[in-house]
């Protein structure tokens, strides 16, 4: 992560790449097409190295004499291990075609990644973001299906900044579906008040699951699967539990004025400048 990157990304960045099958001038050696490619996307949840980058601040956290985090090169090299065979085992045992990446430090960590994936060769794509925390997206592919022939960065823009119900819109909209409820996890969750308001600012039931660390749950599907442990998806799903279902108690009338008058505070704060 640099943070004198000109790409203006933000979280939410989108990743766009052009790529040259097989059978292209670019890509003559490569094998031949499948019929189909497997497509993931996984938050791997701070990626750090152990480290000092001096431009960015947002990885004191995970450096070897933080008291705190405790954050190891044996550490770092596990959790490459541990996330390595997950993604190894995907596609059958096959590995993902395309993989898109999150909460990473920067490309060296990436490196790091692909070279225990084992059997496959992957390309890298990858972005510096200037999120405080020094956390990019990227993505990698297959070098057996795909060649890189240029990358672009795409931020994406919402009309009013990044909050839950703009984004949720913006998908509404996009998609053409309606959303009819919202599946949260994570620390947050355990906020009764927060999930209630997401509920009524939202206009929809927000289901808070018994697990509540999806990430660490997903790991152990996705390690399950290949090997067996689980039958299949339909199994996994019926290991997912609600735990408590807030549903929405505010009027539609406050609901309303209360989402104006947070798109003002937002218009206000980036016409605000020091």
């Amino acid at each position: 992560m640099k943070h004198n990157s000109v790409s203006p990304l933000l979280a939410g960045l989108l990743l766009a790449f052009w790529v040259g099958l097989a059978g292209s001038a670019a890509a003559d050696d490569a094998a031949p097409n499948p019929s189909g490619f497997y497509v993931g996307n996984w938050n791997v949840e701070n990626l750090y190295d152990t480290f000092d980058d001096p431009d960015n601040d947002g990885d004191d956290e995970f450096l070897p004499n933080n008291s705190t985090t405790q954050w190891t090169r044996v550490r770092y090299e596990t959790k490459l291990d541990n996330l390595a065979q997950v993604i190894s085992g995907m596609n059958k045992g096959n590995g993902p075609d395309i993989l898109g990446i999150e909460e990473v430090e920067n490309e060296d960590v990436l490196r790091d990644l692909v070279e225990k994936l084992e059997g496959q060769s992957y390309g890298i794509v990858h972005a510096d973001s200037p999120d405080p925390r020094g956390i990019d997206t990227a993505l990698i592919f297959n070098r057996a299906h795909f060649s890189l022939l240029e990358t672009h960065a795409y931020k994406v823009a919402l009309k009013w900044d990044h909050t839950t119900r703009d984004i949720l819109h913006a998908m509404e909209i996009d998609s053409g579906i309606t959303l009819a409820a919202l599946k949260v996890d994570g620390g947050a969750v355990k906020n009764n008040l927060l999930m209630q308001f997401q509920s009524d600012i939202l206009g929809v039931n927000v289901d808070r699951p018994i697990v509540q660390e999806t990430t660490a749950l997903g790991a152990a599907f996705l390690s399950g699967l290949p090997v067996g442990f689980w039958k299949g998806t339909d199994e996994v799903t019926k290991h997912w539990k609600i735990e408590r279902c807030f549903t929405p108690k505010m009027s539609e009338e406050k609901r309303e004025a209360l989402y104006k008058e947070w798109q003002k505070a937002v218009a206000a704060t980036c016409a605000f400048h020091i």
